[in-house]
């Protein structure tokens, strides 16, 4: 909800679970892990408010979406993919394995 509310016009958001439960149990054991709360997610997302706009710009842009987050401990860490749709189209097809003209 956080990305959808502060970026234009999301076609696409995947927010993908990828939190190691044994990770975090010998982290808080070592103190690599501050909290047994933070997960690990990937998040992709398709917007056209990303055309014209570089990576860095993008990613900073979900980022601050999720800042309130991660701040909060909600989150550890963020694998974050960004596309426009016709990036994501490209992507279909692909894999896919269709030939375009």
């Amino acid at each position: 909800r956080a990305v959808l509310s502060q970026v234009q016009g999301v076609t696409i958001l995947d927010v993908t679970d990828v939190t190691d439960e044994d990770h975090i149990s010998e982290g808080l054991l070592d103190g690599r892990a501050l909290s047994a709360e933070g997960r690990q997610v990937d998040v992709l997302v398709v917007t056209a408010a990303f055309v014209g706009m570089k990576p860095l710009q993008r990613h900073r842009l979900v980022h601050r979406s999720l800042e309130g987050l991660l701040q909060a401990d909600r989150l550890h860490s963020i694998k974050i993919r960004t596309m426009t749709p016709e990036q994501w189209e490209k992507r279909a097809v692909s894999a896919a394995g269709i030939q375009l003209p």
